[in-house]
């Protein structure tokens, strides 16, 4: 059976960026007052649209969900930069620290807050790398401000199966202002922060392109070749700047043994052709999967060959496979991936032609004393006898000449003791007017003989040739 199936792949940036354009009036406060304000965050929408939600694979939208927390660590503008936080970071969760609980805000699991002075602080924030946002986590390097430099170990992602976890970062800053005796503590002290995704999402989209194709089941979709293991580490390195925050990612790949993994929306093949799931006109979600990305050809697996999806489907409960090299493996951290998959079967015809039926010039079947006997032809010019002796039973070639070209004949068989058939019994002679025939001499016992007459059609000239068989 012919199958055609047809593969397309486009790439769209998951990340939204957040509006934010509720008007907060500012805050004031006598400068040197004890009236501290907590530091709390906003991250993405000032809204959250779920009412919780765990490490549950990629996250869709720009909304921050209120089930996850973040790590934060800050540090105050200047150079070197000071660790506002004290060489650690904090836990901030939806509703958490003290003044934030009323709100849709992230508070501090230990509150934290600003100073009653002027000052600019940077933060920098990790969310949803691990179980705990903490595991495998360094921050900071030696000579660098601790708070601006995080390293994240991504042990295998594809392990947690469903629970893939969308490792996200974000750069954020806030600050308070002296205007004669009053503090400004900037957007009421919350502060803004835009997680960006730090991996690559893949999705797969499949369909069949007619009624026809909709016979089709998938068993399963693998690809081969991807990564989810590595170090990613994240560097804000301009921590002096009050503008134009320059934010590094950087994605050490792990060597991995390549192998097809499941991509399935539960990375679990389907049992058998009863469990698979059938095709429908329209593009339903079969698959998805995060994988580390590989940004730049400096950051390209090293390893991983050729990046290929695997589709297992079953076509009249029989298993087949399709295996599609994708051409561009360079996946770039926050884009989402999606592949539109269309089956389309190509239906069976069948064209039939018949072997034509094989003549047995001898009137019966064909036994062993007649197959065909090598002696020479004989040849012999129009309108001259001519006599062959047949010893013995077989097929015989004349050659009769001088009939003109492309002349037109007639053979018959005269006298004949019935042994003798000739092939063919009328003609054309070729362009140098030799006419060859071929005539089979039957087994008979005793003396026979007969005589094959080719007739000329143009003027009933005759050529005998005589057969005698001793």
């Amino acid at each position: 059976m012919k199958k055609s199936l047809f593969l397309f792949a486009t790439a769209a940036l998951v990340l939204a960026s957040c509006s934010n354009d509720v008007t907060i009036s500012e805050n004031t406060v006598p400068a040197g007052s004890n009236a501290q304000k907590e530091i709390a965050f906003a991250p993405l929408s000032r809204t959250p649209k779920f009412a919780s939600i765990t490490n549950s694979g990629a996250i869709e939208g720009p909304t921050f969900p209120t089930g996850i927390d973040m790590m934060v660590t800050a540090w105050e503008q200047g150079a070197p930069g000071k660790d506002f936080f004290g060489a650690t970071n904090f836990k901030y969760k939806y509703a958490g620290g003290t003044g934030s609980a009323a709100h849709s805000y992230w508070g501090g699991e230990t509150p934290r807050y600003w100073p009653l002075s002027p000052c600019y602080i940077n933060f920098l924030a990790i969310a949803n790398a691990n179980d705990d946002n903490a595991t495998d986590v360094t921050w900071g390097d030696a000579g660098a401000a601790f708070a601006s430099k995080v390293a994240v170990v991504m042990a295998d992602n594809y392990a947690y199966n469903t629970k893939q976890h969308d490792f996200l970062y974000a750069i954020g800053h806030g600050e308070v202002t002296q205007t004669a005796n009053a503090l400004t503590f900037a957007n009421n002290g919350i502060v803004d922060m835009t997680f960006k995704h730090a991996q690559a999402y893949l999705v797969f989209n499949v369909k069949a392109a007619d009624a026809a194709s909709q016979a089709i089941k998938i068993k399963n979709i693998e690809i081969y070749g991807a990564r989810f293991a590595g170090t990613a580490t994240i560097n804000h390195t301009n921590y002096n700047a009050q503008a134009g925050q320059a934010t590094t990612l950087h994605w050490d790949p792990t060597t991995q043994t390549n192998a097809y993994k499941s991509v399935l929306n539960d990375q679990t093949a389907k049992a058998d052709a009863a469990a698979s799931v059938a095709l429908t006109a329209d593009f339903a979600q079969m698959g998805k999967i995060i994988v580390v990305p590989n940004m730049s050809a400096a950051d390209t697996y090293a390893d991983n060959g050729t990046t290929k999806i695997k589709i297992s489907y079953y076509l009249d409960s029989k298993l087949y496979e399709y295996e599609y090299e994708i051409d561009n493996d360079t996946y770039e951290a926050g884009k989402k991936y999606i592949y539109n998959i269309t089956f389309k079967l190509h239906e069976i015809y069948i064209n039939p032609t018949v072997t034509d039926w094989i003549v047995d010039l001898n009137n019966n079947s064909i036994v062993d004393d007649d197959v065909m006997i090598d002696i020479p032809e004989v040849s012999t010019a129009h309108g001259t006898d001519l006599a062959i002796t047949a010893n013995a039973a077989g097929r015989y070639t004349v050659k009769v000449t001088g009939l003109g070209a492309s002349a037109a004949y007639t053979v018959a068989v005269t006298d004949g003791s019935g042994i003798i058939t000739v092939d063919p019994v009328a003609g054309s002679a070729d362009a140098s007017g030799v006419a060859t025939l071929k005539f089979n001499v039957k087994a008979s016992a005793g003396t026979a003989s007969a005589n094959i007459v080719l007739t000329k059609t143009s003027d009933s000239s005759t050529t005998t040739i005589t057969v005698n068989q001793d």
